[in-house]
């Protein structure tokens, strides 16, 4: 096998009918040549050759790129002969670096290890799911009911369960044959890494591969001003700190990245930090032959002191050495330690197990990804509250920087590589090629002399300079019968005012991301994929979210920020993030408004740690029926899982469950004050009071009291209807695992067997309470991936299918089709929303 320069890949990224594009991560800088042919091919003898002996439809070649000392990337463009390739079918592809194709490299069987390997690693699979086969993708459907789709986020190493994302892995192999049913296009819909939650084992990990691909010697620049007594000065400390386990140990890094970053995740004591390890993440969650033995607990905590370089830091990070502890506190901390490092240590196993699955998928179809907070870090861009605290931290910056370079040269150039070739796409590469293409260091070269790093900041958006000079990250795929947008909500926020007011997501550049409708290309559909949900289920995003906030703040009684600015606890709209569509409806009904100029929209969307559907009807102003529908697709997580105290309420409260059952939520807008007329003897609530008198005004349509009017020359400028979907199969179609309990007729009660039949009676209340498989059909809270696929009746009318993928059983690693949802895109002809009394 020949296999240990090729450090991530290959990775089918961009597939257009005129061009293919592959990525790969090395550790030199090899000429790499991909090869494409027609159909489902075996590797032949001579290399980029195949037994069948036909000739390549196409080839690409490109010399690897340099963004690290030991990192170069490929993406190989491979220009495809008009009239290009056909829509929904099969194509082979070969990858030679340095003259050796994936056969002489052992990447087309399944790999061999030795029980020594095998004690910290899981063998890489075939790419061709056969010895010898090549690794194939398919092309868009030439019609809607022929396009499929996959979809998936939040992947996160120590998540519970096995990772969802390998299961498309399953649904490859099983469809490869059939091209008309096999997905034909991957979305990554955020959080593919999590660079703020990850464990102190894999934290060694990626230490030393960082260390070793990208230089021994990355800098990271440690400054804060703090005050060592009440009286005393301020005391301003500048340094500039090796990037290494020595200087930033696991297990102690979230202090460190609150009070030198300003940032304000739950779960920073093991933060990616260095450009390294944001570049090891990503090889480490695709390479499965990059894997490395894990480190025990006693190796990690050698570094329980306060490491020397930043002794002088510590009036301002709390930092405790451990020769403070008393021996009973030692072992306490040792105690409380060990079970968490082993759940932890458990967990990242078994995601382990599935990184061969995820490689090989990958190698299968097209990718396309887009970021979202924890690929940077929990919260990123927030508030503008957050962006003035972490951006004028030279610490906080530089975290950013080093995520978002590793972004852009793992995940964006593959989303869209013409973009990368001009611009500021073009100079975002070029800058990390200056401050880390180099034999020796130290890293970023120049920054020991100066803060060379600025022009990157500027790239990376975090800096003062105007978000119009940054590299574009939203981008478009275009296939048969769809226009597909993925929106970049992260970098193009539109804030109002200095504070915590959730933001536009993206105001700066709503009608360049998404260009005015009707699609006049002959095209169909619409689709949009946001990481963050637009909308519903609305209970849990206006109710649940709130609430949960002003629970915080109750809690910390107003502490934030202290007179150095560092925020000690995190206000409640930073702990429980206050950054949803739904939590600013003047930025929902804005983007509404744009996207009701398509007759019907269907939204991919990720990041709540649960997967559901909804729709939206949409109506204009005087309309009798429903002028636009919007169906949102939601899964999450792939690896995640919700907060437990939510998902007990909801799974085990028959009152919340009815209301979601039955869950419908009307508004009625005007541009200006509303003309609603509410009897002078009767009494509102201050909150729905102010509502009338905003200009636009935004307003339920139901708990209005009685004799309440709408004047009517003055009807709603629009309104809509938000219902979730429902899994409406016959329990039978159900998986066995997931169907609701029931009690048999034979556990009837009668006279006869009163004891047997209240104690079968209390079983089953007790399974249920447990289960609420019947919850399932509408919301999944456990680890998922979602496929898309189309179909139409006989009168052709359009319908979406939302299949989400589930685990057979709570600790199953196979995947069922646990729930299956059913839309039709056309609106409904149910008339608009009117007022309803209470």
């Amino acid at each position: 096998m020949d296999a240990d320069d090729i450090l991530a890949g290959p990775i089918v990224r961009r597939v257009e009918p005129l061009q293919v594009s592959i990525w790969m991560a090395l550790t030199k800088p090899h000429r790499v040549k991909v090869a494409l042919w027609r159909g489902m091919q075996t590797a032949g003898t001579a290399e980029l050759t195949v037994a069948s002996n036909e000739f390549p439809l196409a080839t690409g070649e490109v010399t690897a790129r340099r963004y690290g000392k030991r990192f170069f990337v490929a993406l190989v463009v491979v220009d495809i002969p008009a009239p290009g390739l056909a829509p929904g079918a099969t194509f082979a592809y070969d990858v030679q670096v340095d003259g050796k194709g994936l056969r002489a490299r052992g990447f087309l069987d399944d790999e061999q290890l030795t029980d020594a390997l095998r004690a910290f690693r899981s063998p890489a699979l075939a790419l061709g799911y056969e010895s010898g086969k090549l690794p194939t993708f398919v092309t868009p459907g030439d019609t809607l009911e022929r396009t499929r789709l996959a979809q998936a986020s939040c992947r996160n190493t120590v998540g519970p369960r096995f990772d969802a994302l390998a299961w498309l892995d399953d649904e490859i192999e099983k469809t490869r044959t059939t091209p008309e049913k096999r997905p034909q296009l991957l979305f990554m819909t955020g959080d593919q890494i999590y660079a703020d939650d990850l464990s102190a084992q894999l934290l060694h990990m990626l230490s030393s591969i960082g260390r070793e691909v990208i230089g021994s010697d990355e800098l990271l620049r440690a400054k804060t001003t703090f005050s060592s007594a009440p009286d005393a000065d301020d005391v301003t400390i500048d340094d500039r700190l090796t990037a290494d386990l020595r200087n930033f140990p696991a297990r102690r890094r979230q202090p460190i990245v609150i009070r030198l970053g300003g940032y304000t995740t739950g779960d920073g004591a093991n933060h990616l930090l260095s450009y390294g390890e944001y570049i090891a993440m990503y090889l480490a969650v695709w390479n499965p032959r990059i894997w490395r033995t894990l480190v025990s607990r006693t190796e990690v905590d050698v570094a329980l002191a306060c490491p020397l370089a930043l002794r002088p830091f510590q009036g301002a990070i709390p930092l405790a050495d451990d020769a403070t502890l008393d021996a009973a506190q030692r072992t306490s901390l040792t105690r409380e330690s060990q079970a968490g490092f082993d759940l932890q240590g458990q967990r990242l196993t078994l995601f382990r197990q599935g990184v061969p699955h995820v490689a090989r998928a990958l190698a299968n179809v097209a990718t396309y990804m887009i970021f979202d907070d924890h690929d940077v870090t929990d919260d990123w861009n927030l508030s503008k509250k957050w962006v003035n605290r972490c951006y004028t931290k030279p610490f906080g910056r530089q975290i950013v920087r080093n995520a978002v370079m590793a972004y852009a040269v793992c995940q964006a150039q593959g989303n869209d590589p013409r973009a990368f070739t001009t611009g500021a796409n073009k100079a975002m590469l070029d800058e990390i090629e200056k401050l880390y293409g180099a034999d020796t260091g130290p890293f970023p070269i120049g920054i020991a002399s100066s803060e060379i790093a600025e022009p990157v900041d500027t790239l990376c958006g975090s800096s003062s300079a105007a978000a119009s000079v940054q590299p574009v990250w939203n981008y478009t795929v275009l296939t048969p019968r769809t226009k597909i947008i993925v929106l970049d909500t992260r970098t193009r926020r539109k804030f109002t005012g200095q504070g915590y007011v959730t933001p536009d997501l993206i105001g700066l550049n709503r009608d360049q991301q998404i260009p005015a409708g009707p699609l006049s290309d002959g095209r169909e559909l619409l689709i949009l994929v946001s990481a963050t949900p637009v909308f519903g289920p609305d209970v849990i995003d206006n109710v649940g979210w709130p609430v949960a906030q002003i629970a915080v703040d109750a809690e910390h009684k107003g502490r934030g920020l202290d007179g150095n600015g560092v925020q000690r606890v995190n206000v409640g709209s930073e702990h429980y993030d206050a950054e949803g569509w739904s939590q600013n409806e003047l930025a929902r009904e804005a983007l509404f408004k744009r996207l009701m100029t398509y007759p019907s929209v269907v939204i991919l969307a990720g990041d709540v740690h649960y997967a559901t559907s909804a729709t939206i009807d949409y109506y204009k102003k005087g309309a009798k029926v429903a002028t636009a529908r919007f169906i949102q697709l939601t899964s999450s997580p792939a690896r995640n899982q919700f907060k437990q105290v939510v998902r007990l309420i909801v799974r085990q409260t028959p009152a919340v469950q009815a209301v979601v059952k039955q869950f419908a939520v009307a508004r009625m807008g005007w541009d200006t004050k509303s003309s609603i007329v509410v009897p002078a003897n009767q009494v509102l609530s201050p909150g729905r009071r102010s509502r009338l008198v905003r200009s636009p005004s935004m307003v339920p349509a139901s708990g209005w009291p009685a004799g309440t009017s709408i004047p009517a020359d003055k009807p709603p400028d629009w309104s809509w209807r938000l219902a979730l979907v429902r899994d409406v199969r016959p329990e039978s179609a159900v998986p066995p695992a997931l169907r609701q309990v029931v009690l048999p007729a034979s556990g009837e009660l009668v006279e006869a067997n009163a004891l047997d039949a209240y104690r079968d009676v209390a079983r089953v209340h007790q399974q249920m309470t447990i289960a609420r498989n019947d919850f399932v059909r509408q919301i999944v809270f456990v680890c998922n991936i979602g496929l898309v696929d189309f179909a139409k009746d006989a009168s052709g009318k359009a319908r979406v299918r939302h299949v989400l993928l589930s685990q057979d059983a709570p600790d199953g690693l196979r995947p069922v089709e646990g729930t299956v949802h059913e839309i039709a895109l056309a609106p409904a002809a149910d008339p608009p929303p009117s007022l309803e009394f209470r």
